[in-house]
């Protein structure tokens, strides 16, 4: 890929040809079936099909599977149920509408009868939730997708009280301004939640930027630095917390390009196109010949992502893909950095919050990259390990703590043992492995407490026998035996 616009051709031409495939095997005649693999499949599914040949539509695209891809859109709309779409699903609808124009007069719209426009004007009206969001119920970076869904409303014509919108804005600054290093905790209990998220609302709020004004900006700049640092050749922006996986890597493509935003670009812009193209290289594998993603197969990550929601993952992830072509497309062209000048060495702490131990520690070189993040007083979801040569990532069993659970500095760290072979989850030895086969990651000081509460200091003795914990913690590191 020669440039950024060659990058933005190809998201494009894999979205078109993957959604294809799914018209040919999983939606004939662009029919979304009421099941998939023995689950429901629910109206988020359609509001994401809209969403994503939107996009498409948006990069140029007219045709999908031999038709109009306008008709498509149309046809898809007739048969959106107001009452089950809802939040993210009801701005993306809404959004979808707002490319051709007001809802009144939409062209989207001329063939739907009066009962199916008003299932459509149903489906973006999401104030019900606003309710939610007071009483804490959600979590608070709905304060974002919120805004969004009233935004587009505005903009369609469709929200006679602008206070709503005005409440929102400021509620959702409010939220972004409250840590100044602009890193969100995505817990409601201010526990400290640092993971992909905490990136990942600065870019959904980009289609609010002009509204949020210098708060998106430094945020959205601190978000990129942060992933600029922490992400490996593997594409995954985050490697540690939830959706680590295609999330992860499709997160690190719309970073690409975001990076070209005209009040963002930078000296970091052309590594930021390698970023994306390792990414994208990493993200249309997980792509199975039907044209449905891999992921979540055989069990649930959490109580929103698992085998139910296959349908609905394929598609958000093929909208951010699209969304990331259709806007490579629209910036100015730039050549992609080498990969010794994107992925440089690094060894040192990136602090979450001022006042409390969460931070990720970054040791990066060639030969390997190991990312270890701590969250506030919450234990992670999925422990961080090696991500270079090979990514190795698993849950997350045990925590250690570096204080008191009440305590205002407590510090939640998974365990972590790396191994130059490959991670081991337990305390084995391979029968393969030499004398050396096995490295302990040591913590720099000024990452750790010289010393925690109610416990001995740790043994520094190079000859010391094994520790009787399964696993090693990064706070107190075990020492090296030797093997005669």
């Amino acid at each position: 890929m020669p440039d950024s616009h060659a990058l933005g051709d190809e998201l494009l031409n894999f979205v078109t040809t993957t959604l294809t495939k799914l018209a040919t095997t999983h939606f004939p005649n662009w029919r979304i079936p009421r099941t998939f693999a023995g689950h429901r499949v629910d109206a988020d599914v359609r509001a994401d099909l809209v969403f994503t040949l939107t996009h498409l539509a948006q990069g140029g695209v007219t045709d999908i599977a031999d038709e109009p891809i306008d008709d498509v859109i149309a046809r898809l709309l007739t048969e959106v149920d107001g009452r089950a779409t809802h939040t993210f699903f009801s701005y993306r609808i809404a959004e979808s509408l707002l490319r051709s124009g007001e809802f009144a007069h939409n062209p989207l719209l001329v063939d739907a009868t009066e009962a199916q426009r008003a299932e459509v004007e149903r489906a973006t009206d999401s104030r019900d939730w606003i309710e939610l969001l007071d009483t804490d119920i959600l979590p608070r970076n709905y304060a974002a997708v919120l805004s969004r869904c009233e935004l587009a409303r505005t903009e369609l014509g469709l929200a006679p009280d602008p206070a709503v919108l005005a409440s929102l804005i400021e509620r959702l600054t409010t939220l972004l301004n409250q840590n100044p290093l602009g890193a969100l905790d995505d817990s409601n209990d201010g526990s400290g939640r640092y993971d992909i998220y905490t990136t990942d609302i600065w870019l959904f709020c980009e289609p609010l930027a002009d509204r949020l004004g210098d708060v998106w900006i430094h945020g959205a700049r601190t978000a990129l630095n942060l992933v600029d640092a922490v992400a490996g050749p593997d594409g995954a922006a985050i490697p540690w917390g939830r959706s680590t996986g295609v999330l992860a890597t499709a997160l690190t493509v719309e970073l690409a390009a975001l990076a070209l935003h005209p009040q963002l670009r930078d000296n970091r812009a052309s590594s930021w196109i390698r970023r994306g193209i390792d990414a994208f290289r990493s993200t249309r594998h997980r792509f199975d010949v039907d044209g449905v993603i891999d992921a979540h197969r055989h069990r649930n990550q959490d109580e929103y992502r698992g085998p139910a929601r296959r349908l609905q993952l394929t598609l958000d992830v093929l909208g951010k893909l699209a969304w990331a072509g259709t806007a490579l497309r629209a910036a100015a062209a730039i050549e992609p950095a080498l990969p010794r000048d994107t992925y440089r060495p690094r060894d040192g702490r990136i602090d979450f919050e001022s006042d409390r131990h969460a931070a990720v520690w970054v040791s990066a070189n060639p030969a390997q990259r190991v990312v270890v993040p701590s969250s506030g007083r919450r234990a992670a979801t999925t422990s961080p390990s090696r991500t270079r040569p090979a990514p190795s990532r698993r849950p997350s069993t045990t925590t250690r703590w570096s204080g008191r659970r009440s305590s205002s500095t407590a510090c939640a760290a998974p365990p972590l043992r790396t191994y130059r072979t490959r991670s081991r989850p337990r305390h084995t030895r391979s029968p393969r492995a030499g004398p050396t086969s096995r490295s302990v990651v040591s913590v720099p000081a000024a990452a750790r407490p010289s010393r925690l509460p109610g416990r001995a200091p740790p043994r520094t003795n190079s000859t010391a026998g094994p520790s009787s914990s399964p696993t090693t913690s990064i706070l107190s590191p075990r020492p090296t035996r030797s093997r005669s």
